[in-house]
């Protein structure tokens, strides 16, 4: 399809080109030859824009691999809900069954048995193997590079090599920001724990408004964010083991006492306030 693309816009380019040509006899060899030069350069750029990094794969020829930690037959739990959306995307798609490999019950301490999992796909004829879960992430690198025209894609972790091993991760921070309100409800202590899996995502940091009282101490147990960010906040007061009170709030936006100052934030840097 990109090849067809690729053709359709050269001849579009160069039909615009000669469109402007005169028909007369008076034209000259240097004209034509312009004309032909800027002919093949503009079918040079449309085709290299219309390949991306990775060759394209005719639908019919596509494999896709999944390896999960679970087994989705099981009806419930991750591995089931992960395969859910490997469902939806064979059947947006247009997939067949046996287009879809998947392993299953593959234990991600045990690094020979992705690997073995992994280089089934491969042999299989899979173009992309879809890695659900954390401990999957250095099999998947290191297979990136044995094997350049495979994509690898690797569920929850944090790394990639920017052409065909990359990763990606669920957008969870709502139910998180509910979760907190929950326990600012419920605490008696103004202590608030949580537990995260094995890679804490900045950006889904509580509302420290969301999880504590108004005019209630509490004590500061991270700020996360870039390191610009951090800095920016710790001039404010806003250090591990410092002290932040809520005074008001109004729509995720805040004033605080910190270090016996008085200091209006936003929401977007009250996210990166844990308590």
């Amino acid at each position: 399809m990109r090849k067809v693309v690729s053709v359709l816009l050269s001849a579009a380019m160069a039909l615009s080109l000669c469109a402007g040509c005169s028909s007369s006899s008076s034209d000259t060899a240097d004209t034509k030859a312009a004309e032909e030069k800027g002919a093949d350069a503009a079918d040079t750029e449309a085709g290299e824009a219309a390949e991306g990094v990775m060759p394209a794969v005719a639908k019919e020829d596509l494999k896709v691999g999944v390896i999960h930690i679970g087994n989705p037959a099981d009806g419930s739990g991750y591995s089931y809900t992960h395969d859910q959306g490997i469902v939806a995307m064979q059947k947006a798609v247009g997939l067949e069954d046996d287009q879809i490999i998947r392993k299953n019950n593959v234990a991600d301490d045990d690094q020979t048995a992705i690997e073995t999992a992994m280089r089934e796909c491969v042999e299989e004829g899979c173009q992309i193997i879809f890695a659900t879960s954390w401990g999957y992430m250095d099999a998947c690198e290191a297979l990136a590079e044995e094997y350049p025209d495979v994509i690898f894609s690797h569920a929850t972790g944090y790394k990639s090599n920017g052409v065909n091993f990359n990763n990606y991760f669920g957008r969870i921070y709502q139910s998180r920001y509910l979760t907190g309100i929950a326990a600012g409800l419920k605490t008696e202590s103004n202590k608030i724990g949580e537990a995260l899996g094995y890679l804490e995502q900045s950006g889904q940091w509580e509302l420290v408004a969301a999880m504590v009282k108004e005019g209630e101490p509490n004590i500061i147990k991270k700020v996360g964010g870039k390191e610009e960010t951090r800095k920016f906040l710790e001039n404010l007061g806003f250090v591990t083991g410092g002290t932040v009170t809520v005074i008001s709030q109004t729509g995720g936006n805040m004033i605080v006492n910190v270090k016996d100052s008085r200091v209006a934030i936003g929401k977007d840097m009250a996210n990166k306030i844990m308590v």
